[in-house]
């Protein structure tokens, strides 16, 4: 049991996790240090992962602080609002997102943007 904490401790993907929260989410120990990886990088990618309702944004439009991306919705128009600095964290390009708004998608939940692929 102490190898598979000692283990636990190192880094893992760039995340470091305590052992107590690894136990509370499964209930028992670990039966290896493999099992333990595998479910954290399950998780990990699940909290990476945009979410599966993406809105296809329809225009946009510059503010003075940030920009605006307008998307239909069961037929009514909506919009969220991003700032400079979160396109940035997001690396979008605004001039791009004003451009082409068409090319990127809104993740509402997560208030993110996505290039489209």
């Amino acid at each position: 049991m102490e190898n598979v904490e000692k283990k636990f401790r190192k880094k893992v993907y760039g995340f470091f996790l305590p052992v107590e929260k690894f136990f509370r989410i499964f209930c028992e120990p670990p039966k290896s240090f493999w099992t333990l990886k595998k479910y954290l990088i399950r998780k990990i990618h699940h909290l990476t992962s945009p979410s599966k309702i993406m809105q296809d944004i329809v225009t946009s439009k510059k503010m003075e602080n940030g920009i605006v991306v307008f998307w239909i919705e069961k037929d009514v128009k909506k919009s969220e609002s991003f700032n400079f600095s979160e396109l940035i964290d997001m690396k979008i390009n605004a001039l791009d997102l004003l451009e082409r708004p068409k090319s990127y998608k809104v993740d509402t939940a997560a208030h993110r943007l996505i290039v489209k692929k």
